[in-house]
């Protein structure tokens, strides 16, 4: 299940986004940042998190 997180920048920038983790725990995740279009939601990235 994906969290809502916030972060904001030295200039006062918030970026706004969501966060999930897999659900095989490891060490370490790489990164990776999903951009939706207009219109659309995070949602539209769920099947390729798997």
């Amino acid at each position: 299940m994906a969290k809502e997180l916030e972060i904001k920048t030295n200039d006062g920038f918030v970026l706004k986004g969501f966060l999930e983790y897999p659900k095989v725990k490891k060490e370490k995740y790489p990164v990776i940042i999903f951009a939706h279009q207009f219109g659309t939601t995070h949602r539209i990235w769920s099947e390729l998190q798997k």
